[in-house]
């Protein structure tokens, strides 16, 4: 994202991706986290599947009831989620409609921004409400820490309580693509096959095997793609930190910006909110 916690936190810290068994380790050695809001925060140790079938390992920062992994992405920490991995099925919010709530700090011009970043995923036949009495439902609120207004994060799927960390200075890629993460969807240059498409620091987290939704070739112009640098304590680029590089020599400028949703974007949604089920024997489904 153009400006988010992940940028924030590689600035101080690094999240290292740990390796599954049977998985090679990820290069990159552990950074010291002495700096910063995020230097007083517990590390913990986590392994999680996402709603999208695939396993990530790794070390997060605890934030309330949430571990921050992969710089924006919030998941349930013990011991509210359990020992077991979330069902896929549970990450996905029923009936494709995500109520939400702000908290009375946000300020309008984010509120509006926020609202206006929905629009995207309407085209996969998501409905955006604002909360009423429902007991499911986005909590919005500001940045984690006052004076990095440039921090936006949120919960990963459909795993109550769901949270949206909207700072005033993030973009309007940034406000989209948590959503993206609200919805369910994790980072495009995370797949497991992401090597052949681009080359990374050891501080951009890898998640182990394939996707359980509709595959498609790896999108640059996915707007869950980072932008291909690092970032400055106070959130603006550092050109000089390349964190991602294209490896068919695409401009730097050329991914991690859009403001909108992309065909394979919306095309994972579909997939995972509206595919049928196979049906036969030893499947549990009737075929119709």
């Amino acid at each position: 994202m153009h400006h988010s916690a992940r940028d924030l936190l590689r600035t101080i810290a690094v999240v290292t991706s740990l390796a599954l068994a049977g998985c090679a380790e990820q290069p990159g050695a552990p950074e010291a986290d002495d700096a910063g809001p995020f230097a007083d925060l517990p590390r913990e140790a986590y392994r999680h599947q996402l709603p999208d079938g695939r396993i990530t390992a790794g070390t997060g920062y605890r934030i309330g009831d949430h571990l921050l992994i992969d710089g924006d992405v919030l998941i349930p920490a013990e011991p509210t989620r359990p020992e077991a991995t979330a069902a896929i099925a549970n990450s996905l919010w029923p009936n494709k409609r995500i109520y939400y709530q702000f908290e009375p700090a946000v300020p309008q011009h984010v509120r509006d921004q926020v609202v206006a970043a929905t629009g995207p995923w309407t085209q996969a036949g998501f409905r955006f409400y604002p909360r009423t009495t429902q007991a499911n439902y986005v909590t919005i609120t500001g940045a984690y820490f006052p004076g990095y207004e440039w921090v936006c994060a949120a919960s990963l799927g459909f795993q109550p309580p769901v949270m949206y960390f909207a700072g005033s200075s993030c973009t309007t890629h940034d406000y989209v693509h948590e959503w993206g993460h609200i919805l369910g969807l994790h980072h495009e240059h995370a797949r497991n096959d992401r090597d052949q498409y681009v080359i990374v620091d050891g501080t951009v987290e890898q998640v182990f095997g394939a996707s359980a939704w509709h595959a498609t070739g790896y999108d640059f112009d996915s707007v869950m793609h980072y932008d291909a640098f690092g970032r400055n304590n106070d959130g603006s680029l550092n050109y000089d930190h390349v964190k991602i590089r294209a490896r068919d020599g695409r401009s730097l400028y050329s991914y991690g910006w859009t403001t909108t949703a992309s065909a394979s974007d919306l095309n994972a949604l579909f997939w995972a909110y509206w595919v049928e089920p196979p049906c036969g024997p030893g499947t549990g489904h009737v075929c119709q």
